[in-house]
C-alpha cells in the first residue's frame, strides 16, 4: 500500500500501482481556478504547484488505520 499526499491536507491510501498512475496523470495536469471580481468571472489554468509525495506503508499499518476509521471532530 501507498499513501499519496496532495498538498498539505489531502492524503489517500491506495495500491502502489494506482498511486503511481494518479501521480503520473496529475503531473501532466493544470490547476483550474474561477475568479470572480467586480461582476466578472475570469478563468485561469496553470501548472500544478502542489507538492505530490508518496510514502510506502505496510499492510498491517493500513489495516490498523482502517479499523480506527474516520477521526472524530471535537
Amino acid at each position: 500500500m501507498m499513501v499519496l499526499k496532495l498538498g498539505w491536507d489531502s492524503c489517500f491510501a491506495l495500491s502502489v500501482h494506482d498511486a503511481v498512475t494518479i501521480a503520473e496523470i496529475l503531473s501532466k495536469s493544470h490547476a483550474w481556478k474561477e475568479h470572480y471580481k467586480e461582476g466578472m468571472t475570469t478563468f485561469h489554468a496553470y501548472p500544478v504547484d502542489n507538492k505530490i509525495t508518496m510514502e510506502l506503508i505496510s499492510p498491517e499499518l493500513f489495516n490498523m488505520a482502517k479499523l480506527a476509521g474516520k477521526p472524530e471532530k471535537k
